[in-house]
């Protein structure tokens, strides 16, 4: 979508949400995230003319902004923004009003003899106390984050999020925050409550639901019928424990395929210059697919999944010597020390035994490692052969959760079924039929993606049969919309309720999720 295309999409976003403020006492504040703030000013100030609307750049208030410094927000200002910085010292943020002037002093220093890593944060602090915000109802404030330590871009955002959504500041009804920046940290920008509303990078613009909205949702999935909550889960589940998403360990993969000796000095080089060293690789050596030889080297790149970079490496080294998976051994080690927010809450409601089970296409083993007594873990061929029985007793009986390991697990590598070759012919049977398994004959399961992407055509494969289409009453969450898991959806599902894929769409974290999930269980 053209940028100017996503601007206005966004803001007839915002101006809607204005409209339904007319009348209330509480401001709303809608966050977002965009990636160089300059080049759309033009257009957002022409925006926000008709309805007079106020655009201001903190960069432009670090040395001051004329106003009233209010006792009230100074002292939010403050609070919020001093954090504790090395040896156990809270930042000293301080308000004061010189002349017309308010401006901020920080450590005793103002901004032209502190560092250039608190110059937004002076900006921030004086911005809100412009004069302007005391006459206008719709205003964009927008500060660049780039050049904040993780701490004090944390407390720019809580103050936000936090602090000025609960409060008015001055006129205003809405509060538009664009974040300058190029990545989201999901800890901090996909919290709940206020949270990242919308993301404008090179790719388009992406919106999240209000939490309000969300959590609504997640409740909705608490026990309250016969009906089992199946949850598949993918890479998003256990990022927050350290593991890497499919295209990150792709791109380690790649790496140790090129330089199998030295990987981490190609840990600067590009990915599409990885992927055309592998597809030099493989033309040269006779491993190309038919499909691949018709593609461009850009086409190519965005095709290559990690799958495909295992055929090569399963082509070559027995399944104890795969350096892959070694390395992805080595991790899940690592996450076993460390787990996230969404396993230990999991892990809580596994303790209920009835009602739950689990499907993945993980390989670590973040969900049985703390609760072996907990659950039944199904990875090999063997495990999968009494899988189907053993779910239909679960449903009835209750018992050790299934946990149905479907591309098998790190601790047993004659398990892992990763390669696109393998994949490309489908679930074997018992795999398939310990899907089928879940089925009831009488109404339809609930199921939750989490983190997962739907990439793996022999998952997809199964769950896009008619059968499952009848069975299943599914949500996906994520924090952003997938574009796979959409285009899923269309081409596989018809919707016989009213509730569209967006509708079925929880914008949140796995840590969110389960967290939120756990208070209602």
């Amino acid at each position: 979508m053209e940028p100017t295309i996503c601007i206005l999409d966004l803001f007839s976003s915002v101006l809607s949400a204005w409209v339904a403020t007319e009348g209330r006492d509480e401001m709303e504040v809608i966050p977002v995230l965009v990636e160089g703030v300059a080049k759309y000013r033009s257009l957002i100030e022409a925006i926000l003319w008709p309805v007079r609307g106020v655009f201001l750049d903190a960069q432009e208030s670090v040395s001051g902004a004329n106003g009233i410094a209010d006792p009230a927000l100074s002292a939010v200002v403050t609070n919020s923004l001093g954090v504790r910085r090395a040896g156990g010292r809270n930042l000293d943020v301080q308000i004061r009003q010189a002349g017309a002037n308010v401006h901020a002093v920080i450590d005793g220093k103002d901004a032209t003899t502190s560092s250039a890593g608190l110059l937004p944060i002076f900006g921030v602090a004086a911005s809100l106390f412009d004069k302007r915000l005391q006459d206008h109802s719709l205003a964009v404030l927008t500060y660049r984050e780039a050049p904040l330590d993780a701490d004090l871009a944390d407390a720019a955002w809580r103050l936000f999020t936090e602090q000025l959504a609960v409060m008015r500041v001055g006129a205003l009804r809405v509060l538009l925050v664009l974040v300058d920046t190029p990545n989201v940290n999901h800890d901090r920008h996909c919290t709940a409550g206020v949270s990242l509303r919308f993301r404008l990078d090179q790719s388009g613009l992406a919106r999240r639901k209000d939490w309000g909205v969300s959590s609504t949702l997640i409740r909705q999935l608490r026990p309250g019928d016969d009906r089992p909550l199946v949850m598949f889960l993918g890479a998003g589940f256990s990022v927050s424990s350290g593991l890497p998403l499919g295209n990150d360990l792709r791109d380690d993969a790649l790496r140790i395929h090129i330089a199998p000796n030295a990987p981490d000095t190609l840990r600067g080089l590009p990915y599409a210059e990885l992927a055309n060293r592998f597809r030099r690789f493989i033309e040269e050596h006779g491993r190309q697919h038919p499909s691949e030889r018709r593609l461009a080297p850009a086409e190519f790149a965005e095709r290559l999944t990690l799958e495909r970079v295992l055929r090569e490496e399963f082509h070559v080294y027995k399944p104890q010597d795969r350096p892959t998976l070694r390395l992805m051994a080595t991790k899940n080690e690592e996450a076993l020390r460390r787990p996230g927010p969404a396993v230990w809450k999991l892990r809580k409601l596994l303790e209920h035994q009835r009602g739950v089970v689990i499907v993945t296409v993980n390989f670590d083993t973040l969900i049985e490692d703390g609760c072996p007594h907990l659950v039944r873990v199904f990875a090999s061929d063997g495990d999968f052969e009494v899988c189907p029985n053993y779910i239909r007793e679960y449903l009835s009986m209750g018992g050790q959760v299934p946990v149905l390991k479907l591309h098998g697990t790190i601790t047993q590598p004659d398990t892992i079924v990763a390669t696109d070759d393998l994949m490309a012919g489908g679930l074997a049977g018992p795999k398939a039929a310990s899907l089928r398994a879940l089925l009831p004959t009488d109404d339809r399961i609930r199921l939750v993606y989490l983190g997962y992407s739907m990439r793996d055509p022999d998952v997809a494969n199964v769950l896009a049969l008619p059968e499952f289409q009848k069975g299943l009453d599914e949500c996906w969450v994520s924090p952003f919309v997938v574009k796979t898991t959409e285009q899923f959806a269309e081409r596989s599902r018809r919707f016989e309720s009213q509730r569209s894929f967006w509708q079925r769409c929880i914008t949140e974290t796995g840590d969110v999720f389960f967290t939120e999930l756990a208070k209602s269980w």
